[in-house]
This record gives C-alpha cells, structure tokens and sequence, in this order.
C-alpha cells in the first residue's frame, strides 16, 4: 500500500514537472517572439475606414470591451484590445472614411487580435508597444508559473520546503560574507 502511494506521488510530481516545463517553454518562446516583433516583419495594409464599433467579446472568461474597425480593401476584421476597456480616444480619432495604415498578421478566420500598429496619418494611434504590454502579463505568468512548479517538483524530491531552501541560500551567503 505504501508503494502504491509513493508511485503515485511519483507520477504526480512527474506530471507537474512535464506542465511546468510546458509552461516555461511557452512562457520563454513567447517571451522572446514578443522580444523580436518588429513592424518590418508584418504584413501591411492601407485603406479607408469601412466600419468602426466598440463590441463586448469574451476573453478568458468573461466578456470585455474591444475596439473593431474593418477597411474596404480587406476582409479583415481588425481588433484592438486594451486591458484597461477605455477606447474613447481611437473612438474620437477613427471616423468612417479616414484612411489607416494597419500593421498586422491575417487570422485566418473571426476577428483579427494580431493589430500591431494603426496610423492616421503621421500619427500613430496604437502603437506596437501597446500589443507587446497588453500580452506580456500572461507571458510572464505563464514563465513565472512554469519555473514555480519545476522549482516545487525539485524540492519535493529533496525533502525540502521553501523557507529550507531560504534559509540555506542565507546561511550560505553570511558565510561567504564573511
């Protein structure tokens, strides 16, 4: 019965050791994609504004304000989403008819989430700063959580907790302190 528990707990810690480098991979390959997004390599597409509207679209699990616009010369349905849900500013300087510059790359089907810059004009209106900072949170959560896990695993087969871990990075400091 005893072994049976230890198996157990062996392939308990062996999965989560598998999520937390699923997690990490997709944390860090993510991380860097975002790291070398640059405008010279997405595609590019200039037209007139054929629709513009503010929609309710479930992200994760509840459903959140985005700003949608569509062009004329495209049958890309343009969404930009913003964590704090205030697009009166894009509201106000998008107007049916204006002409944007879109960077971005095609979704193959629904809305297109992969805005990365809108311009009027000389004016950038969403930069591609804003896509990089709206998708790094989950990104480093997603890293954060997969190095928590491997972490826990490795202590778990070492017998050892969190503060024994502390304390003997401490005690090993103090003594090269000295």
């Amino acid at each position: 019965m005893f072994n049976s528990f230890l198996k157990k707990k062996k392939t308990g810690l062996m999965l989560i050791l598998v999520l937390g480098v699923l997690f990490s991979l997709v944390g860090f390959i993510t991380l860097t994609k975002d790291a070398s997004l640059g405008l010279d390599n997405c595609e590019v597409i200039t037209g007139k504004v054929a629709f513009k509207d503010i929609i309710r679209i479930k992200r994760y699990k509840y459903k959140k304000n985005h700003f949608l616009f569509s062009l004329s010369n495209s049958n890309q349905s343009f969404i930009i989403f913003r964590s704090s849900e205030g697009y009166s500013d894009l509201d106000y300087q998008i107007r049916q008819g204006d002409t944007l510059k879109v960077y971005f790359k095609t979704a193959k089907n629904g809305y297109n989430k992969k805005v990365y810059q809108v311009e009027k004009g000389d004016r950038v209106l969403v930069s591609i700063d804003d896509f990089k900072n709206t998708s790094a949170p989950i990104t480093v959560l997603f890293l954060f959580t997969g190095l928590f896990l491997i972490v826990h695993v490795v202590l778990s087969f070492k017998k050892m907790s969190i503060a024994n871990l502390l304390t003997s990075i401490v005690d090993i400091a103090s003594r090269k302190m000295k």
